[in-house]
């Protein structure tokens, strides 16, 4: 709100700290943030408004897809459930930033991608984690009800349960099966011990 009121003053905005999701996609627990003049800059370019950056810290933390960067090592793309004239937005994410001596995770962009892009990168073999039952919700919208969402519904259901279409995607799709796989025995425990 600062931000937006022209009284912010400060050379970052702290948008969110990763949660238990984020943080098992391999996110480092450091602050999530912002500059001021990168958020000018894609508020610009991406006509990115006020209401999409609303409850920012909760889209992120509870996203529909996180692909690993195709063009940066180490860097996140974490497509979240609010959408402009491009597209899904997707916050990319680079880890372990250094800002005025503190380490943080730096949101380098936000924009819109659209489902020719966020298909690539499924079939790229750089999805981390989906949240299937979301993306149906979202896909159900007119400007997302399309074949090219139900191909990308069908890449991440396959996804989720281990198939592949080819023998690079298995490798993240291997590492994602691990990860779930984890997540059962500790649910299955957590129930148990209740």
């Amino acid at each position: 709100n600062q931000f937006f009121a022209k009284t912010f003053k400060g050379s970052y905005i702290e948008v969110a700290v990763p949660k238990s999701f984020l943080l098992n996609c391999g996110l480092p627990e450091n602050p999530i943030v912002i500059t001021p003049s990168t958020l000018v800059k894609k508020i610009t370019k991406h006509q990115i408004e006020k209401e999409h950056l609303e409850n920012l810290n909760t889209c992120i933390n509870k996203p529909l897809i996180v692909y690993n960067s195709a063009t940066i090592k180490g860097a996140f793309n974490i497509v979240i459930e609010k959408y402009n004239h491009e597209g899904l937005l997707c916050v990319s994410l680079h880890p372990n930033k250094k800002i005025n001596k503190l380490i943080v995770n730096e949101i380098a962009t936000i924009s819109g991608r659209n489902l020719n892009q966020l298909t690539k990168w499924a079939e790229g073999g750089l999805l981390i984690d989906a949240n299937v039952d979301k993306i149906k919700k979202v896909s159900n919208c007119s400007q997302f009800n399309s074949a090219k969402s139900e191909y990308l519904l069908s890449l991440l259901d396959n996804a989720k349960i281990g198939k592949s279409f080819n023998k690079k995607q298995m490798l993240g799709i291997e590492t994602f099966i691990k990860r779930e796989k984890k997540r059962a025995v500790d649910t299955e425990y957590t129930h148990k011990a209740q």
